[in-house]
């Protein structure tokens, strides 16, 4: 999902620092420009591993479009198991102001949005959240450099969020993420409690490349939950970035169709 998308991504442009770094903001932000696609079909497997090693599979088909304005819009709908059958996510991810998101219910034939308070809940009982499938806006953090450098062939870049309220919503206080230098690719990300423990790694395991400009999917990627022990990976089958996407498939009145 943009792998999701997920995952992971985010958000400014910026100049330097000290007229040697780039900008924190602005390699994270280049960053998720690096994954973003103009048109995306795929099925994403979702695993969930407990510690006992008991294991549940989750399968969806998305599909993605990116508009002029920067916005990508995406449409998941759950084929598997029975019991998430026709479950629906829409999302309107925004450049620069807080995402719209919508899940349809089909058990409860219902439509509900996802509010904002909403960013750091499981995503369908996954160790990822709902956040982490979407790009938070810029302003929702305070980017710094956290150590690497350049010249270490890595960029690593602490976000701490903007407000007391937001590092609630997001259920962490502190975001470390790795990035490759030369080609801007996210390796990981991990997170932290107020007291400065490690709670949650996300890990790239694999990337799939689009076109000849550097951009890239990314295709496989980990969870690992360092409370509880579970494990959640997401991997993308059956990419597809050509052909036409019908706007009317994002249309929030749709999404129960």
């Amino acid at each position: 999902m943009r792998l999701i998308s997920l995952v992971i991504t985010v958000l400014l442009l910026g100049a330097s620092v000290s007229g040697q770094e780039d900008d924190a903001a602005s390699i994270i932000e280049r960053s998720r420009e690096k994954t973003m696609t103009d048109r995306l079909n795929a099925v994403v497997t979702l695993t969930i591993t407990d510690r006992n090693g008991a294991t549940r599979v989750r399968i969806n088909s998305i599909v993605s479009k990116k508009y002029g304005d920067g916005t990508e819009k995406r449409f998941l709908r759950f084929q598997s198991p029975a019991e998430v059958q026709g479950t629906t996510i829409l999302i309107h991810d925004y450049r620069d102001r807080q995402d719209d998101m919508w899940i349809y219910l089909p058990a409860l034939k219902r439509v509900r949005r996802i509010v904002s308070s909403d960013k750091g809940k499981s995503f369908m009982g996954s160790e990822f959240t709902n956040a982490d499938i979407s790009s938070p806006p810029a302003a929702d953090f305070v980017n710094r450099h956290a150590g690497g450098s350049g010249e270490s062939g890595l960029w690593i870049i602490e976000s701490l969020p903007a407000t007391p309220v937001l590092e609630t919503d997001y259920g962490y206080s502190r975001r470390v993420s790795t990035f490759e230098k030369n080609t801007l690719q996210l390796r990981k990300m991990d997170f932290f409690d107020r007291s400065g423990n490690m709670i949650k790694t996300i890990e790239v395991l694999s990337v799939e490349q689009i076109g000849n400009g550097g951009n890239y999917i990314i295709s496989e990627m980990r969870a690992s939950n360092l409370i509880n022990g579970r494990l959640s990976v997401m991997k993308m089958d059956g990419i597809v970035t050509s052909g036409t996407v019908n706007d009317t498939l994002f249309d929030p009145a749709n999404i129960d169709k």
